[in-house]
């Protein structure tokens, strides 16, 4: 299903069940009075997150927390058949549960399964990483874990009743460090800040380094990869593909010896290629579209071996910057203050009034006319690609965030049920 229409069932028939059943969940917790109280220690901890590969990239960190203070637990991940490849890439992971959301009837029946295997498993601490969505606060609710961890922003609405832990969502914050912040609330005295990386296997390298070669690259490491790309969750993401051409051909006149290397998915290979179109090279090896010819590990071992990425906010980016390489990334309906905060990132950002809009609005203020992203010069992101390349790249201002109270030490952010 494409994600828009999954936003629309959710914000409808998601909002409705989620709505009977966050009453049902409160009164029960009033009626049984049940205890909430945080153990010793876990015996299984789940973490959800649905969608968003740069966020369960982002999660490494929680997720690597648990394992550091509870190292008896077992970590089940619960997400969707799409990221099953890069979850199972994470050492903190024990066992991955997925759900198979390509259509309705495919969704209803793994969903099904799902809960079946978490009533066997009777998990002690489910953690939902998801915001905004209410079929992820469902699963939640119906998983019966004892205690329940979700973000809160807004109004309760929904989720007084169904969780039994809450913390303040900031915008402001690193989305890693958003996630440590339940990790602290959860009873995590120690936290990992540091992101895991995704890591190729020797055969995914060798087959990355195979494909390379039928299209004339030698070698990765000359290579500036481009991701013009982002999901449709909200596609203002886009900086222009005219942009995008045209950096490209100022690259490769500045920089004789570098090739370009388009990536995207399988159904952003037409887009992509659209782009590559429009910049002749001197040879046909010097620009390549590789979008659709790569599976996640090859992607992972073609970003781990070139000099820079230069890409939108999409999930490329924080595949690029876990493996240690350079990125220069292009935001404008997120802020990089809480997506583009990690090392070895250089984020190029507009702030126009009405950005972040991405997680407030179903459709933007702009209706698509993504002002923020059009304010990007080509000039600014290609002086900015040539002062990484030379490791004379401004290192970026973020502003420090407390996120302990300052007398009891106590994560801040907690949000009370009223019971």
């Amino acid at each position: 299903m494409h994600i828009q229409r999954k936003i629309e069932i959710d914000r409808t028939v998601g909002a409705a069940v989620a709505i009977a059943i966050n009453g049902i969940a409160h009164l029960a917790g009033r009626l049984l009075n049940r205890s909430h109280t945080l153990p010793a220690s876990y015996r299984t901890i789940v973490v959800c997150k649905l969608i968003g590969m740069g966020s369960i990239i982002q999660a490494t960190p929680l997720l690597r927390s648990i394992k550091e203070n509870y190292p008896q637990c077992s970590v089940i991940f619960v997400s969707t058949d799409t990221n099953k490849n890069l979850i199972q890439r994470i050492a903190s992971v024990d066992t991955i549960l997925t759900i198979d959301d390509r259509n309705f009837f495919s969704l209803l029946g793994t969903t099904l399964l799902l809960l079946a295997r978490l009533w066997m498993i009777r998990p002690d601490c489910y953690i939902d990483l998801e915001i905004y969505s209410h079929f992820s606060s469902l699963l939640t609710a119906y998983s019966c874990a004892r205690l329940r961890f979700g973000f809160f922003k807004g109004r309760f609405g929904t989720r007084n009743g169904i969780y039994t832990h809450m913390v303040y969502f900031n915008i402001k914050a690193p989305i890693s460090r958003a996630y440590l912040q339940i990790a602290a609330i959860a009873g995590c005295t120690t936290l990992c800040k540091e992101v895991e990386p995704p890591l190729p296997t020797e055969r995914e390298i060798a087959s990355m380094e195979q494909t390379c070669n039928r299209h004339g690259i030698a070698s990765a490491a000359h290579s500036i990869v481009i991701n013009p790309n982002a999901s449709d969750l909200r596609i203002e993401r886009r900086w222009s593909g005219a942009n995008f051409a045209q950096l490209s051909r100022r690259l490769l006149a500045a920089l004789p010896g570098v090739n370009i290397l388009f990536i995207g998915s399988p159904a952003e290979r037409a887009y992509v290629e659209s782009i590559a179109a429009q910049v002749p090279g001197t040879s046909p090896s010097r620009v390549v579209n590789l979008a659709g010819r790569l599976s996640i590990g090859e992607m992972l071992a073609l970003l781990k071996s070139v000099r820079l990425l230069i890409t939108n906010d999409s999930g490329p980016l924080h595949c690029a910057s876990a493996l240690k390489t350079k990125v220069i990334a292009l935001f404008g309906p997120c802020s990089p203050a809480q997506y583009g905060s990690l090392p070895g990132i250089l984020p190029i950002y507009k702030n126009v009034y009405c950005s972040p809009c991405v997680h407030e609005f179903d459709t933007p203020p702009c209706n698509g006319d993504n002002a923020c992203m059009k304010a990007i010069s080509v000039d600014e992101v290609f002086h900015a690609a040539i002062g990484v390349l030379n490791d004379r790249a401004p290192s970026p201002f973020l502003p420090d965030i407390t996120y302990r109270h300052s007398e009891t030490q106590q994560p801040l952010g907690i949000v009370r049920r009223n019971r």
